[in-house]
C-alpha cells in the first residue's frame, strides 16, 4: 500500500514525515521525489511508502490515475498562520511572477489565494478516493486515526512526541 500526504506546503509536512519515521511496516520520506515530480508518469513509488509531499498536489490526477489504491491524506493548517508562512517564502515570488501580477498586489492576496485554491483542488481530487483529512493543529488528536486508517505498527506514542517539535519553521521575511 502507499500513502501519500498532501497540502499547500507550509502546512506540516516535515513535522508529519518525522511522525511517520515511527512507523515500523512502512518507509517514508519527505519530497524524496519532487524534483521530478513533473515525471510523475515515470516515476516508480515503492509499496508500504508513505511520501510526505506538498507537491503532489500539482499532479492529483496523475498520481490518482498511476496509483488508484494508494491511500491520501489532505494536510492543512489554519488559514491565517498558513497564508502567513507562504507569504514570508521566497517560492510565492515565482507564482506571483508566472500568473503576471501587477506589482499593486500584495504578496498576502497571492498566499492567500495559493491557499484557496490548491487546498480546493485537493479536496475535489480526494472527494472520491479512500482519503482522510488531517489538521495541523489537531495531529496529537487525529493520529490514532491516521495509524488506523492505514494499519500502521511501530511505537505511535513516539510519533506523537514529534508533534512537540517545531520543525522547518521559515524566519525567511519577504522582501529582506
Amino acid at each position: 500500500m502507499r500513502v501519500f500526504v498532501v497540502g499547500t506546503g507550509r502546512c506540516g509536512t516535515v513535522t508529519f514525515s518525522k511522525a511517520c519515521a515511527h512507523i515500523t511496516n512502512f518507509s517514508s520520506g519527505h519530497e524524496t521525489y519532487s524534483r521530478s515530480f513533473f515525471e510523475f508518469k515515470n516515476l516508480s513509488i515503492p509499496d508500504n511508502r508513505i511520501e510526505v509531499d506538498p507537491h503532489f498536489a500539482h499532479v492529483l490526477p496523475l498520481a490518482l490515475e498511476k496509483y488508484p489504491d494508494a491511500k491520501w491524506v489532505h494536510l492543512i493548517r489554519a488559514r491565517k498562520p498558513c497564508v502567513e508562512s507562504i507569504a514570508r517564502t521566497t517560492g510565492i515570488k515565482h507564482y506571483a511572477k508566472f500568473a503576471s501580477m501587477n506589482e499593486s498586489v500584495k504578496i498576502e492576496h497571492v498566499a492567500d489565494t495559493f491557499y484557496s485554491v490548491v487546498n480546493a483542488n485537493i479536496e475535489m481530487w480526494l472527494k472520491k478516493t479512500n482519503s482522510m483529512t488531517m489538521h495541523l493543529e489537531k495531529l496529537s488528536e487525529e493520529w490514532p486515526a491516521f495509524w488506523d486508517f492505514i494499519t500502521a505498527k511501530g511505537s505511535i506514542k513516539d510519533s506523537i512526541k514529534e508533534f512537540e517539535t517545531r520543525y522547518n519553521n521559515s524566519k525567511i521575511k519577504y522582501g529582506k
